[in-house]
């Protein structure tokens, strides 16, 4: 069995509006998804998530501002294992101007819209596994893991008994 392949994400809450700071894919602005992506030979996890941050968006993170939330797998075409962080205070983030790689694919957007897509079912697993920690008293009634089958291998998935959701 092939190893799998390490990525990243970054889940950014603003507690003040509720919305979420998500990427959509470039070809279809209708698919969002957290930012991150793959990490690079000889980088570390941490290293990987500033620089994806960086590159997705036109913020700056800093390092005592991230919690990591963990790692889990990411089941598709090709299988990862996504190290996870939390921007602890989004009030924290400030916009770095002299970025010049930012691709301008980013929005503030209700956190129901990461629930559809190519990582939706990744996304409602780590909603449902983290939602105390993530949302604290905003969206009490949602339900993360609506519509998801018991385990799912297609698409950006965790199988919901493999955290205890």
């Amino acid at each position: 069995m092939p190893k799998r392949k390490e990525a990243v994400t970054i889940v950014v809450l603003d507690t003040r509006t509720g919305l979420m700071l998500a990427t959509h894919r470039k070809e279809d602005i209708s698919q969002w998804g957290m930012p991150g992506g793959k990490i690079d030979e000889n980088e570390s996890p941490l290293e990987a998530i500033v620089r994806e941050f960086s590159e997705e968006t036109p913020y700056n993170v800093l390092i005592n501002n991230l919690e990591y939330l963990g790692v889990y797998p990411c089941y598709g075409p090709t299988d990862y294992n996504v190290h996870t962080y939390m921007v602890k205070d989004a009030s924290m983030l400030k916009i770095n101007l002299s970025l010049k790689n930012v691709e301008q694919n980013y929005g503030w957007i209700h956190p129901r819209l990461l629930t559809v897509g190519p990582f939706a079912y990744f996304n409602k697993t780590l909603f449902a596994k983290h939602k105390d920690k993530i949302f604290g008293k905003l969206y009490p009634f949602i339900d993360w893991t609506t519509g998801m089958p018991e385990e799912v291998k297609t698409g950006c998935s965790i199988p919901l008994d493999h955290y205890g959701v």
